[in-house]
This record gives structure tokens, C-alpha cells and sequence, in this order.
């Protein structure tokens, strides 16, 4: 699976047993769809999550002249939905699978019932919502009090940290605009200054970067922090995903 705009918080396998993500995706509507799909548009308010099973699935917003601009993009075991189902507010965002894929809507009705059996759903579906809310104020004040260069920096060093490959091709200048919410023009002219740096190399396939610890060490020397990143899409939780979910008794 690409992990090119991974969503930030890990896959629910990572975080249960899978005796437990089978009984929370059991609790649901499967629905296999179509490359394309819409899942839900902004606006809605269906009012339940979803669980991916297999498949690629992109959220994010269309523009002006229709065309569909990713926030996110995650792959098997990741959930999402669950801020508008909990809320009872309109969905901010539009859904649509990338591939063909099959996905689980689980009703805020369908939630209550299998996390009163299994309390360690609730807990799990806390600490994916924790990790993107805190990795979203840690967006919003580099936008605040970073430079571009390192905001591009940074996103470099979340998506290269994510991928499958070692010095990994982590993106282009149009995908990191969409990311930052940038033009790419000044993404282009960071990723040069970074280049001239011999921090990352761009190649027609993407940009590489060429030592993630060199990388978040000029970070760290521009900013005075230690950057706060996603943990690896794969990477179980110490003390968490380790722990078998038993259900409750009764």
C-alpha cells in the first residue's frame, strides 16, 4: 500500500488482538466498492465510521472544478469516520476508495454495543483520535511559526518514516502542496534548498530522503524541538497492541 498521505495515528491491528478487530468489524455492514467510489461527501450526516478490510481509500475535499484533493490516504486495518459519528456533526470531509476495496460502516448504535463487550475498542479508537488531534495542533503551529522549508521538511520526515522502502520516494511537489495546503511553487523552491543542503535528492519519481536522522536533526537545530511524528503505519504500540482484549464478562 502507498502510505503517501497516511492519515497519522496506526491501523486498529496494531492496537488489538485480532480476535477483537474481528468481533469490531463483525459489528458492522460490509460493503465492497468500485475504484472511485464515493463512500460519503462532505455534508453528510451518516452518522457511523468505517473500517477498511482491504483496499485503498483517500479522504479529502473537491475543489472548485471538480477535482478531488487527498488529506489522507489510508490502506487496511485503518478506521475513520468516527469524529462525525461521535459528534453528530456533518462530515467535513468526502471519502472515496482509491481501489477497489472493502470497507465495514459501523452505526454509533452498532459502536455502543461492541465496545460494551469489548471496552478495548473504545480505548483503541481513543488513542487513534488522541494521535491525530495532537499531530493536528502540531500542524497548525508550525504553519504558525515555521518556515515553509521546514513545514516541508517535516512532512518529508512523517511520510519517508511511513514508507516500505529504506531512503524512501516519499513524494512530488503537487502531492506535498496538497499536504501543506501550499502552491507548488514554494513547495518546488524548498525541496531546492533542502536539495542544496543534501538533505533529499528529487528524481522524476518523487523525492528521496537521503538520512531521516540528519533530517530531523537540521529540524531540531531550526526550530529548538524535537519534531512530534506519527508512529511507523505498521509499529504495534508498546504496552498496547501486545495486550490480549478479553471481552467483558456478563
Amino acid at each position: 500500500m502507498s502510505k503517501l498521505f497516511y492519515v497519522g495515528a496506526p491501523p486498529l491491528h496494531a492496537l488489538l488482538d485480532q480476535a477483537t478487530c474481528e468481533a469490531f468489524r463483525n459489528a458492522g455492514r460490509r460493503e465492497s466498492c468500485a475504484a472511485g467510489t464515493l463512500l460519503y461527501e462532505r455534508g453528510d450526516r451518516s452518522g457511523a465510521m468505517i473500517v477498511i478490510e482491504d483496499g485503498e481509500v483517500e479522504v479529502g475535499n473537491f475543489d472548485l472544478s471538480g477535482r478531488f484533493l487527498p488529506t489522507s490516504r489510508m490502506g487496511p486495518g485503518h478506521c475513520f469516520g468516527e469524529c462525525a459519528m461521535l459528534s453528530g456533526l456533518p462530515r467535513t470531509f468526502s471519502a472515496r476508495a482509491v481501489t477497489a476495496a472493502t470497507v465495514v460502516y459501523i452505526l454509533e448504535a452498532e459502536y455502543r454495543a461492541v465496545i460494551a463487550e469489548y471496552p478495548a475498542i473504545a480505548e483503541a479508537v481513543t488513542r487513534i483520535m488522541a494521535q491525530r488531534f495532537q499531530l493536528l495542533l502540531e500542524f497548525v503551529d508550525d504553519l504558525r511559526t515555521q518556515p515553509f522549508n521546514v513545514q516541508v521538511a517535516k512532512a518529508l520526515l512523517t511520510v519517508s518514516g511511513i514508507h516500505e522502502v529504506e531512503a524512501a520516494i516519499a513524494v512530488g511537489p503537487e502531492e506535498l502542496a496538497v499536504m501543506l495546503g501550499a502552491s507548488s511553487v514554494a513547495v518546488t523552491q524548498a525541496l531546492g534548498r533542502l536539495e542544496r543542503e543534501r538533505l533529499v535528492l528529487r528524481t522524476p519519481a518523487g523525492v528521496i530522503v537521503q538520512d531521516r536522522e540528519v533530517l530531523a536533526e537540521w529540524i531540531r537545530r531550526r526550530t529548538s524541538r524535537n519534531p512530534v511524528l506519527a508512529p511507523e503505519a505498521n509499529t504495534p504500540v508498546p504496552g498496547f497492541a501486545a495486550r490480549r482484549a478479553i471481552p467483558r464478562a456478563g
